[in-house]
């Protein structure tokens, strides 16, 4: 009687041992997956929270962007240009900042320093008429037509229909001294708009 007692007695063993192997497998597998759900919830919070500071930051950029042309507008300079500073220190990659506190620059004269955002904003932006064309204004206050016809050429080539760089290349020519390539650009210009008026802010 005592050999099937004893093993009876190393089957209940064996029994109890697979299952708290089965246990302990069952609790591995539990804490495996609580930690997975842990760390997929933590892991789209941070995402949740990057793409709210992101907006949040585009949001403040645009707002800042805004305020800075309003600030043109008004012809309020020194603030236009702390507040496209400003702009270009929340998103130093943001070419409208640039563009925008060269803007400024231009009303002020001070050629060089529009110069140096425009070229930083055509790098970010390649191949923006608006900043091409701008930069013929710059260059065209400096006296450099040679420089200032490329760039308005470049400008209209971008942009075929756009009068004012037309026009600001009627009068790079005429300072030139070619006449008549200053009139039919002139006249190209009145056609692409019959209400152009020269603006003396425009081409200085």
């Amino acid at each position: 009687m005592a050999e099937p007692a004893a093993g009876a007695n190393r089957l209940e063993d064996k029994a109890k041992s697979q299952r708290n192997i089965q246990l302990q497998t069952n609790c591995e597998e539990s804490m495996v997956k609580t930690f997975s759900r842990r760390w997929t919830l933590f892991f789209v919070l941070a995402l949740l929270v990057l793409l709210a500071v992101r907006y949040l930051d585009h949001f403040v950029l645009q707002a800042t962007i805004k305020s800075g042309r309003v600030q043109l507008q008004a012809k309020e300079y020194t603030e236009a240009i702390k507040t496209f500073s400003r702009a270009i220190n929340i998103a130093p990659k943001d070419a409208d900042a640039y563009h925008g506190r060269a803007m400024v620059y231009l009303k002020l004269r001070k050629s060089d320093l529009a110069l140096a955002d425009l070229d930083e904003a055509l790098r970010l932006v390649p191949g923006d008429p608006k900043v091409i064309y701008n930069r013929g204004i710059a260059y065209f206050q400096k006296a450099d037509y040679n420089q200032a016809l490329t760039e308005f050429s470049e400008a209209i080539r971008l942009d075929p229909k756009w009068a004012l760089a037309f026009l600001g290349r009627s009068r790079t020519h005429a300072k030139m001294g070619k006449h008549e390539l200053a009139t039919a650009d002139r006249q190209k210009a009145t056609e692409l708009d019959s209400s152009l008026e020269t603006p003396k802010d425009e081409i200085p």
